[in-house]
């Protein structure tokens, strides 16, 4: 007796149907298409009928797999090349109709009288049984279109409404587009119409400080002849109230004897020497006059704050702020010392002089300007270098008398700007604009 087996598994065949279905698998696999065979089948398409035999595990195996058999089934309907009997067995075995088990069982001539090895005669097929095959099909085909009916009509339904959600989609966005657009194109206008206001007020702005700037230069050429006059002829009113001729004459002749950038003993002062392949302006000469031993860095305040490359742009309090730190780091870092004069009539009554380490701050008094304060500071220095750093003319010419030398507010804001960034000017460029035109010594 079989073992028992699920209804939808294949159980134990006598030998000769098995044989016959294993002949029949392998036509098939012979003659179907590589990928439709799973993988582990599509090597046994080269074998011979006979090393089959030796594979009917997965062979078998391909009945056990519902596309497998509607393939089988499919390849039958075909007319494929098979005995009547093998193309019988093998569609039995892939519908598994009810009764299938049974019917391979009676394609053995064994069960004729149940003695293994004996052969009876072929009871050919059954009408019944094919007919009801046929019923099976059109059922099944049936059912399957009506599956595949309900499956297209979904997959429209559901390409439909997605076409009317991208509609909408695109409608919406075509709308907003257009609307961004309205506004990118009055945004422009807006901007246009700004950047035309903004330009006509930079140039009424620009005209307006260039006006200030010429007329505050007047005024303060002005103000210091005005301010040497005054300063004239308050001395001359002391001489004339001392009321002793000849002891102003005296001392006129006392202040005679004592030669400018010296002393009464005869040491005058003499400018330092622009070093070979440079320029008098030029930051690096700068440095370099400022390692001179016992060297004296006399600063013209506003001169240089207001300067191109300045701090012109910083409140009068900032600007002196800003100054003194600069030139406090430098005169500290080159061992030099270090004066600032600023005009004292922008000062509030009562300003003291400042000291920083090795750098003094002086005012000028309300009867004298800063120029004359600076010469009068230059007059009382001992005949050792002085370095006068101003882009005033006028004072520059007044400095070189007296044997200083002369360094230009650009040149010394040149070399804070250089030392504030963490480095050093370079070498033998040209000197920036203002002070003296420049001279290479060679």
């Amino acid at each position: 007796m079989h073992r028992a087996a699920p209804p939808n598994e294949m159980r134990a065949l006598p030998g000769d149907v098995e044989a016959a279905l294993l002949r029949a698998l392998g036509a098939y696999v012979r003659a179907a298409q590589p990928l439709l065979l799973p993988p582990a089948v599509r090597p046994l398409k080269g074998f011979t009928p006979k090393s089959l035999g030796r594979r009917s595990a997965e062979l078998l195996g391909l009945l056990d797999d519902e596309v497998q058999r509607r393939h089988v089934l499919e390849w039958l309907a075909g007319k494929a090349p098979l005995p009547r009997l093998e193309a019988d067995v093998l569609r039995i075995a892939a519908e598994r109709s009810n009764g299938w088990q049974e019917a391979l069982e009676l394609r053995s001539a064994r069960l004729a009288d149940g003695e293994p090895g004996r052969r009876g005669p072929d009871p050919g097929p059954d009408p019944n049984e094919a007919l009801e095959r046929e019923r099976d099909k059109v059922k099944r085909l049936r059912t399957e279109a009506r599956r595949a009916r309900e499956e297209t009509r979904r997959t429209l339904e559901g390409e439909r409404n997605r076409r009317i959600e991208l509609e909408r989609l695109v409608s919406e966005l075509e709308g907003r587009l257009v609307a961004a657009q309205s506004e990118a194109e009055r945004r422009r206008a807006e901007a246009a119409t700004a950047a035309g206001d903004l330009n006509r007020v930079e140039r009424q702005r620009q005209r307006a400080v260039e006006r200030m700037s010429r007329e505050r230069d007047a005024a303060r050429t002005e103000l210091r002849r005005h301010k040497r006059e005054s300063s004239a002829l308050k001395a001359r009113i002391g001489e004339l109230e001392a009321g002793d001729e000849g002891e102003g004459a005296g001392r006129r002749a006392a202040r005679a004897g004592s030669p400018p950038g010296g002393r009464a003993d005869g040491t005058k002062r003499k400018p330092l020497e622009v070093p070979k392949g440079r320029f008098d302006t030029d930051p690096e000469t700068l440095v370099a006059w400022l390692g001179a031993p016992e060297v004296h860095l006399l600063v013209d305040g506003y001169n240089v704050t207001l300067a191109d490359g300045g701090f012109g742009d910083l409140p009068l309090e900032r600007q002196r702020d800003r100054l003194e730190q600069e030139i406090a780091k430098l005169v500290n870092r080159t061992r030099a010392a270090g004066t600032i004069v600023f005009d004292g009539d922008r000062m509030p009554p009562g300003t003291a002089k400042v000291r920083r380490g090795r750098l003094k701050v002086e005012y000028s008094r309300p009867s004298e300007t800063a120029d004359d304060h600076l010469i009068e500071r230059l007059k009382t220095l001992p005949p050792k270098p002085v370095i006068v750093a101003t882009n005033d003319r006028e004072l520059q010419g007044r400095a070189k008398k007296l044997g200083a030398t002369v360094a230009t507010s650009t040149q010394l804001l040149a070399l804070v700007r250089s030392a504030g960034g963490g480095g050093r000017p370079g070498g033998g460029g040209r000197p920036g604009g203002g002070g003296s035109a420049g001279r290479k010594v060679s």
